[in-house]
């Protein structure tokens, strides 16, 4: 699962905590929820943790909760607004088109120059076929007017024999 998503979903985990308790439907009267139950919901380890919550620390959207004897964590108001506002969906998305957008941007030029190769073969090909027949048939006429020029020349002995005799 994506980063973005992770912290989406830590974040909705502990916006619906935090509501439950302010509106008095939780079971314990704790904002916080402990790192095993979050461990289980995000399916993560330690090290991974670390690494969705450290932007979540650094824009103070969530806290460190060590209260009613619970260890975790839990949303700040910031960390309320993220996850109403969708803030980690949406970069999410942005991120996903940008890497879309490059991929486009790289296969569109690579594309065009195969297009453009198999173009420029096929001309090539047809200017060569064209200029072969037209070679063909400048050969059979060159051989036509030497045979009439020797024909021509045969005629010109035979009259001057002819003459001589």
């Amino acid at each position: 699962m994506n980063l973005y998503k992770k912290r989406h979903k830590l974040l909705e985990l502990l916006s619906k905590h935090r509501n439950n308790v302010e509106l008095n439907k939780a079971k314990y009267n704790a904002l916080g929820v402990s790192f095993e139950e979050i461990y289980k919901e995000l399916k993560c380890n330690d090290d991974e943790l670390h690494v969705i919550t450290s932007e979540l620390y650094t824009s103070d959207e969530i806290g460190y909760h060590d209260a009613y004897n619970i260890i975790g964590l839990f949303a700040k108001d910031k960390g309320l607004s993220a996850f109403s506002n969708r803030k980690y969906i949406k970069l999410w998305w942005d991120n996903l088109f940008n890497i879309s957008k490059n991929i486009v941007q790289i296969f569109i030029p690579i594309l065009s120059l195969i297009i453009a190769y198999v173009a420029l073969t096929t001309k090539s090909n047809q200017i060569q076929k064209k200029s072969e027949k037209e070679l063909q048939e400048v050969k059979e006429l060159l051989l036509k007017q030497q045979k009439d020029i020797k024909a021509l020349e045969y005629r010109i002995e035979k009259n001057q024999t002819e003459k001589k005799k």
